[in-house]
Parts: structure tokens; C-alpha cells; sequence
């Protein structure tokens, strides 16, 4: 800038891991204004651009890079964007932005996990597309069990639940409302939060604006039971109110693994060496990540040498998807030093392991190990 004038404007491109070559693209630039927007769409055909026809013009407030969504990579944030965040009327350039912040912390560049959190707690209320909600609600939810430490989690716990349930309150559509409940029973650990939710579960009625289905009120039960066991036959109880055969098999088949008996957890997870209980495979991936859910790890990662080790004969019996939803719903949400060795032994010990399927243990894996760089990062900061 020269006397709050744009005197150059240039974007380079590099390769994530240091290989050599240009990838050709168009995306879109905007920066904005008090009173306007200007849109700029680039032709990135060069490891350096310059862009010409931005000479001369005002410094805008923050300028936003893949405004339009189109572009792929790994884009700088303006440091003034994120309080202006919600002040961005387009959609999808919004989406962008919260895409942008979301994987610049991934990458521990300059946004940190507490603060991404706070951002995007504060716009709850003000986000109203319901693509953006759910986009932040999941980007909230990943943040508070997979890179945050316990001792984060807990002082940040109060004031997430009453952030949730107030904008919950606030949302006038009826999906929006819906999908602020669900972000609330996936993060809820208080006394306070449990009691409300044991209360709607129990007399089957929701909150105000917002309609339960029979699978909601189940998938209620195997959270509130994953907590303090202190409604000890809500399973029981749960099981008796389903109808339908099919629902009611698939019920039967998960408690196990949401049992507050580690032993019974022990069993179920045994039996799963058998290809004859992995035959309805969406129940056993969606047991699988009842069992190793963040609450529950500290017991269940003793599962996952074995769960790696059972990988080839769940490739060889299973379907194709197979592999990919058994490490999802395994290492999905862990962020423990302990199961990030767990994996490089594994690893380190098979270097001649099936190429596909070690890649899709990178994959399944992948937040497992930015979450050590990130709580690493942090920890030495402190």
C-alpha cells in the first residue's frame, strides 16, 4: 500500500509437499468496502500473478481469496476478516471464509483452536443459511473434541452449551433449530444439560419449533448414556418403545457398545472379529463410533492395535466402503498421543502393508495427527 493505495497486488502458489509445478486455475477475489465490494476473478497460470487492475485503488477494509467457492487450496486469511466475517452478505463467500479460517487452523497457520471456536460460537445466532449452519456446527463440534485439550474442553463446555441452546431458541426455521439441537446433545456434559435432555427424552417432547423422530429419541438415549450413568435404564427402556423389527435389531445390536460396563464393551468389540457379527456393517460403524467416542477413550484405546490389525480381513470380507468407515469410525475423534503411536507402530512395523489401505489409514487418521501438531503448538506457546 502507498497513502492507503493499492501500489501492487501480487498472489504466488506453492506445492504442499515440495514438489515442483504450477497448477493452473481461476478463482475469485473480493475485497471489500464500507459501502461496496469489489470483485476481482484471477487467472492463476504462473507461480506469480500479478494483478494489474488493482493499481490505484483504495485499501479496502479486508479482502476475501476464493470468495466465490471455486478455487482449491490452502488460502491466506486477512488478519481484519474474522471480525468481519458475519458482515459478509453472500452465502457462499461467507462459507468460503469459514472454509478458509477452519483449514488455516488445520494447518497451524495463525488461527488458533480457542479462538476459531469463539468465532464461530458468536455466530450461531447470525448465521442464518441452513448449508453455513450446519458447516459451522460440525466445524464447532470437531473443534471442541478433536483439537482443544480436556482442560479447554471443560472451561469452555458451560459456555458452548449455553451458546447452542440460546441461538437454538433464537433460529426461526425449523431445520436450523434442529440442527443447533443436535450440535447441543453431541456436546452437552454438564448436570444441568443432562437433566434437560433426560426430560425431553422421557416424556417424548421436544423443544418448541422443533419435531424428534423415533431414531432422534434413540440417538438421544445413546448420548445421554454415554455420560454419568445416571439414568441406568434408559437403554432398556428405549428398546421397549421401538416398533419396527429392523430398528429394533439395530438397537439391540449397539448397546453393547454404549454400555457403561467396560467388560461388556470388551465383548462386543471381541466380537467383532467374526465376519458373521460385521455383516450389517452400518450398525457396526455406527456402534464402532459410540465405542470410541472422546468420552470413552481412555478405555477404548486399547482397541485400536487390533482394529488396525483386523483392517486386511475387512477388506478381503467386506464391501468396498468398508475399510474407509471402519478407520473413520475408529480413529475419527481421537487426539491422544497414545493412539497417534498406536498407528505409527502399526505402520512402522508392516512397511510393506497394502499401498490403498494405508493410504486409508492416513486418511481416517489425518485429524488424529494435525491434532498433535496443534495441542503440541499450543502447549509450547504456553
Amino acid at each position: 500500500y502507498s497513502q492507503d493505495k493499492i501500489k501492487k497486488f501480487s498472489i504466488s502458489q506453492e506445492a504442499e509437499y515440495d514438489t515442483k509445478g504450477i497448477w493452473p486455475q481461476f478463482f475469485d477475489l473480493a475485497l471489500f468496502y464500507p459501502d461496496t465490494i469489489k470483485n476481482i476473478s484471477v487467472n492463476m497460470n504462473a507461480a506469480n500473478v500479478t494483478l494489474k487492475a488493482l493499481k490505484g485503488a483504495d485499501k479496502p477494509l479486508f479482502v476475501l481469496f476464493n470468495s466465490a467457492g471455486q478455487g482449491y487450496g490452502l488460502w491466506p486469511v486477512d488478519p481484519e476478516m474474522p471480525q468481519q466475517v458475519y458482515n459478509i452478505k453472500n452465502a457462499v463467500s461467507r462459507a468460503s471464509a469459514y472454509i478458509t479460517l477452519y483449514e488455516n487452523m488445520l494447518n497451524v497457520r495463525g488461527v488458533k483452536p480457542v479462538f476459531l471456536l469463539q468465532l464461530l460460537m458468536n455466530g450461531l445466532e447470525k448465521e442464518q443459511e441452513e448449508l453455513n449452519l450446519r458447516l459451522i456446527n460440525g466445524y464447532i463440534s470437531a473443534i471442541y473434541w478433536e483439537f482443544i485439550t480436556p482442560e479447554e474442553r471443560k472451561e469452555w463446555s458451560s459456555r458452548l452449551e449455553q451458546a447452542v441452546w440460546s441461538a437454538m431458541k433464537k433460529q426461526k426455521l425449523a431445520n436450523n433449530k434442529k440442527i443447533l439441537f443436535k450440535t447441543y446433545q453431541d456436546i452437552f456434559i454438564s448436570h444441568g444439560a443432562m437433566d434437560t435432555l433426560y426430560t425431553i427424552w422421557c416424556k417424548q417432547q421436544a423443544p418448541a419449533g422443533i419435531k424428534l423422530t423415533e431414531d432422534d429419541y434413540t440417538s438421544l438415549a445413546f448420548s445421554l448414556s454415554l455420560r454419568e450413568n445416571k439414568y441406568p435404564d434408559i437403554l432398556n427402556k428405549q428398546l421397549e418403545r421401538i416398533t419396527n423389527p429392523d430398528r429394533k435389531s439395530r438397537f439391540r445390536f449397539m448397546m453393547p457398545a454404549v454400555s457403561e460396563k467396560a467388560t461388556v464393551r470388551d465383548e462386543f468389540f471381541n466380537s467383532l472379529c467374526l465376519k458373521s457379527n460385521r455383516e450389517k456393517e452400518a450398525n457396526v460403524t455406527a456402534a464402532l463410533t459410540y465405542l470410541h467416542h472422546p468420552l470413552r477413550q481412555g478405555t477404548s484405546v486399547k482397541y485400536l492395535a487390533k482394529s488396525l490389525d483386523l483392517l486386511t480381513e475387512i477388506q478381503r470380507t467386506g464391501d468396498i466402503f468398508f475399510p474407509q468407515n471402519w478407520l473413520q469410525a475408529t480413529f475419527g475423534n481421537y487426539q491422544s498421543t497414545e493412539a497417534a503411536e498406536v498407528v505409527q507402530r502399526f505402520l512402522a512395523a508392516n512397511p510393506d502393508y497394502n499401498p490403498k489401505l494405508r493410504l486409508k489409514i492416513l486418511q481416517a487418521t489425518d485429524n488424529l495427527f494435525r491434532a498433535q501438531k496443534l495441542l503440541k503448538a499450543e502447549e509450547l506457546h504456553k
